[in-house]
């Protein structure tokens, strides 16, 4: 990131409209092999948004909902908690733990 922002930063700064970091042909062009070097080992995503959705889902298995509600940049904890996946198994020991019929 140094180097990009002393070196070719420098060089596309004509080409950069606005006040933005990247250049947005160049972005796009990083995420369309970002998406198919993910297709290799998971060929059933459809498009990058499921790259976000994956990212989050694995934060709520390691940080606590708050941690992710910012790092995800979600205004809402409702935002972040529709991307928490129940865990069938945890279900079941809930289950078996309230249900009167043990």
């Amino acid at each position: 990131m140094h180097e990009y922002l002393l070196t070719e930063r420098k060089l596309l700064n004509n080409e950069i409209e606005g006040n933005y970091l990247f250049y947005k042909k160049r972005l796009i062009r990083g995420m369309s092999r970002i998406k198919k070097m993910i297709n290799r080992y998971k060929p059933r995503l459809n498009n990058i948004a499921q790259i976000r959705a994956l990212v989050i889902t694995n934060w709520l298995q390691h940080y606590n909902l708050r941690e992710v509600q910012y790092m995800a940049g979600h205004k809402y904890v409702s935002s972040t908690e529709k991307y928490r996946m129940d865990n069938l198994e945890d279900l079941q020991k809930e289950l078996e733990k309230y249900h009167p019929l043990k």
